[in-house]
């Protein structure tokens, strides 16, 4: 696991250094550098498997060919096995050279017979080339821009902000997309000019100019699965073989338990598999019920850690927002924070659940809207728009999703429902909140037009359409992201089991009525691990994580949020009313007006931290600096 980094068609040392060093979080174990005419690469390492010999950037034979890489190849061993009865020659047991013989012998598509989750670049120093490869989920964030004949790649958005000579400039249809989404999908980010490479996606690029290639998608292809019981006995075995395959370390690993179904089928089998006791942790906040992960925790005998998430939210938040690079607005970062930050005393990998409601049909919007499909056409369409709003409101207002099934009816099987689910401010208030600075933000609609079409393109069947939407956006630029900002921000790397390439490929043949079956959720996964779990944990129904917003909002970061988002030299009044922020005070703590004044604060710190503020060497911001 690394922090990676490189230039290519400039020549300067001092800014690959100056690269590598924002990043030193993501790997403080070592760093090394490679540079040529025109190129420079660099790595800062988190030694986790061949500690003493997987030093990067790593090379092949002859010193053509050279490598940085971030992540884990799961099937490495094989891969290896393979290239020597080829005739290749290792110098270490690493993965990452397994990378470097594989594009010597099949080029860009080496990607293909890759199994794990990755964000590398190789330079070719043959053909003058450099190739950028991002695995097929995008668990590794991976981020580049191309100005004045040179691009500038790396895992962050900081390190390429090292370079003086990028304008940062805020992206209007990023913004248009955060407000809808709480988070900018690929391959936009908030910044002008830098985008994300697409997960799934290979970019190369020379004198000549840059070109991309799309390599896998999360394409269903639904087979028949007659027998129910050969289809879950199939999953179980590729999840007992996805949790074994990531549990390969040289440092020690954990897992982090919620006692939901996810996680606690990934403790159940991690505990199969080992000699010692799984370590488990926990995160909780005051009034949480630890019972559910206790019971798991006591089931497989774990050593089991809580952590108790006691410290203020507002003097945090500016050290999470720099570490986020991007404004996400999901609260959950806080715990996945803290949580990470305790975990790093005990271990140094950990297995996380992610996934398995977007392979399984886990949410609880999916839901609402087959149910809603399956009754919308019986209403008219004046009842519809009249009750769609109310439904919204009631949706971020209550805690309890299961108060708006009774009027289902009125969700549709379309990209607005769909958006609904994530939007905190409907159309209207959009509008409203706009400035005349940023009026053209008002007519965009090209993140509804990508939906629709998604929508389109997938009518066959609703729950297929909408589990690929989500793990093509949802998954990879919001749930993902977090999991790797705030895991790599304590030096800690997360995996994922659910997203093995073996077993995410099967699930995307289960047909979907054996994934929500009835009202039953991840009904096939719930049925391969029955014989694991305990009987209370596996029927418990999904309990989205709760974050104590309200509490934050009637304390303290109220007035932090108030002085930040009402000042007269706030950089969002360019793009926003101010007078429309005191509504939303006015509103506070009613949890949709929490939701709201939550998006906008997180984006109001990532401007004036990323926009404004030259210090990105500086994490440990404090709110008070950001009040000056």
């Amino acid at each position: 696991m690394c922090g990676i980094c490189g230039i290519v068609g400039l020549d300067d040392k001092l800014l690959l250094s100056r690269m590598c060093d924002v990043v030193h979080h993501r790997g403080p174990d070592g760093s090394g550098f490679f540079s040529d005419e025109g190129v420079g690469i660099g790595a800062k390492r988190l030694s986790i498997i061949d500690l003493k010999s997987g030093h990067q950037p790593l090379h092949n034979e002859d010193e053509s060919i050279w490598i940085v890489f971030n992540g884990e190849i799961y099937n490495y061993r094989e891969l290896t096995e393979r290239l020597k009865k080829k005739g290749h020659k290792f110098s270490t047991i690493s993965d990452t050279e397994v990378i470097v013989h594989l594009y010597e012998d099949e080029g860009e598509s080496c990607v293909d017979s890759l199994n794990g989750m990755f964000a590398f670049a190789i330079w070719d120093g043959r053909s003058k080339r450099l190739l950028l490869a991002r695995d097929r989920f995008g668990i590794k964030p991976l981020y580049y821009t191309i100005f004045d004949g040179c691009l500038l790649f790396a895992s962050e958005i900081k390190a390429i902000l090292q370079c003086r000579e990028i304008r940062r400039e805020m992206d209007l249809d990023a913004l248009h997309e955060y407000l809808l989404l709480g988070y900018v999908h690929h391959p936009l980010t908030m910044l002008k000019g830098i985008v994300k490479l697409r997960p799934g996606h290979t970019l190369t690029y020379s004198k000549d100019g840059s070109t991309t290639h799309q390599y896998w998608s999360p394409h269903i292809r639904s087979l028949s699965h007659d027998k129910v019981d050969v289809c879950s006995s199939n999953l179980h075995k590729l999840l007992r073989q996805s949790v074994e395959m990531e549990m390969v370390s040289d440092v020690p690993i954990g897992a982090y338990l919620s006692g939901g179904l996810d996680s606690s089928s990934i403790v159940a089998l991690m505990s199969q598999a080992m000699d010692d006791r799984v370590r488990t942790f926990t995160a909780l906040f005051e009034g949480d019920d630890p019972n559910p992960a206790r019971m798991v925790a006591d089931h497989f005998h774990t050593e089991h850690h809580e952590c108790m998430v006691e410290q203020s939210v507002t003097s945090i938040l500016p050290k999470l927002v720099w570490h986020l690079d991007e404004p996400i607005d999901d609260p959950a970062t806080v715990p996945t924070f803290f949580v990470s930050e305790f975990a790093k005393k005990f271990v140094k990998v950990i297995l996380v659940g992610e996934g398995a409601d977007e392979l399984f049909g886990g949410y609880q919007r999916y839901k609402i809207m087959l149910s809603g499909d399956r009754y919308i056409k019986l209403l008219p369409e004046a009842v519809r728009t009249k009750l769609f709003p109310k439904l919204v409101d009631l949706f971020h207002s209550s805690s309890r999703l299961s108060a708006i099934f009774d009027l289902c009816s009125s969700f549709g099987n379309d990209a607005e429902s769909y958006i609904k689910f994530f939007s905190v401010f409907r159309k209207e208030e959009q509008i409203q909140l706009h400035s005349d600075k940023s009026k053209e933000i008002e007519n965009s609609d090209f993140v509804e037009k990508r939906f629709r079409s998604h929508f389109a393109s997938n009518s066959n069947n609703l729950l297929d359409s909408l589990t690929t939407l989500d793990i093509s956006s949802y998954l990879v630029d919001e749930l993902l992201l977090r999991v790797d900002k705030m895991t790599m921000a304590n030096s800690v790397e997360a995996r994922v089991p659910f997203l093995n390439k073996l077993l995410a490929e099967f699930s995307l043949t289960i047909p979907s009525h054996l994934k929500l079956k009835g009202m039953t959720e991840k009904y096939i996964l719930r049925k391969a691990v029955s014989d694991l779990l305990p009987t209370p944990i596996r029927k418990r129904k999904k309990k989205p994580f709760s974050v104590p917003m309200c509490s934050w909002f009637n304390g303290e970061l109220s007035e932090i949020a108030f002085q930040l988002l009402s000042r007269s030299e706030s950089p969002l009044r360019n793009y926003f009313r101010s007078n429309r922020f005191s509504k939303i005070m006015k509103g506070v703590p009613s949890q949709s007006s929490v939701k709201k004044l939550w998006r906008l604060l997180i984006l109001e710190m990532w401007h004036r931290l990323y926009v404004e503020n030259d210090r990105l060497f500086e994490p440990n911001l404090e709110i008070n600096k950001l009040l000056s």
